[in-house]
């Protein structure tokens, strides 16, 4: 959020560069997360609940973008 205000007069190439490494961060520690609780709880159960959030995460990305457009 505070990158599109930022960048938001920039051309979009600096604006993706930026995002990017963003979700690359914050993918970094969704994963040290996700191995960290595998280690102190059931492999399943963390698994099945990322995947949960994931999805959940994903239909609501797609139901916003449809409704943008």
């Amino acid at each position: 959020m505070i990158g599109f205000f930022v960048l938001a007069n920039q051309p979009s190439f600096w604006l993706s560069l930026f995002m990017a490494n963003v979700a690359g961060g914050f993918s970094y520690l969704a994963v040290h997360a996700v191995l960290g609780e595998m280690l102190k709880h059931g492999k399943g159960l963390v698994l099945m609940s990322f995947s949960l959030g994931i999805t959940l995460i994903a239909a609501l990305n797609v139901c916003l973008r449809r409704l943008a457009s």
